[in-house]
């Protein structure tokens, strides 16, 4: 798995590349450790063959009234990178996905060590573009932070 550390994923993400939102809708009955029900996951493609960095919400960070939105975020295991083009069913009886947000990400530079900029261009599932800024943080206690800010 990729490093959890955002300072170290800072070193290893290339320039540009992918990103995907999922809507992960939980099938009735399904126990999953810690799974808190219908969630997002946002899925970074960090270059090459590596694994997808994955992120769960509880809400979809890209949404917004035309102000930054900041959420918190819970750091998930890498995910395959599969998903970059994945909508349907799970196996497992884990439950669907359906993709919220798909486009290209350009890393912005940043000095600090506590954050991640990418310059964000996608389309929503309904055809609707959506470009801005996307914040990753991470705290001392590792906790994340998501927000993301339209382009006016």
């Amino acid at each position: 798995m990729s490093p959890k550390n955002l300072a170290k994923m800072k070193a290893l993400i290339a320039s540009s590349g992918q990103i995907v939102l999922l809507h992960h809708l939980i099938a009735e009955g399904h126990q999953r450790q810690n799974c808190r029900g219908d969630h997002f996951d946002l899925l970074i493609d960090p270059g090459g063959d590596a694994l997808l960095w994955t992120w769960e919400t509880d809400q979809n960070v890209f949404e917004n009234d035309g102000n930054s939105n900041r959420i918190t975020a819970t750091r998930l295991p890498d995910h395959r990178r599969v998903y970059l083009d994945f909508e349907g069913p799970l196996s497992g009886d884990r439950g669907e996905v359906k993709r919220q947000l798909f486009g290209t990400f350009v890393t912005s530079q940043c000095g600090n060590d506590q954050l991640l900029r990418l310059t964000i261009k996608a389309k929503t599932s309904h055809g609707v573009k959506v470009e801005g800024e996307l914040t990753l943080m991470q705290d001392t206690s590792n906790a994340w932070q998501l927000e993301f800010t339209l382009c006016s």
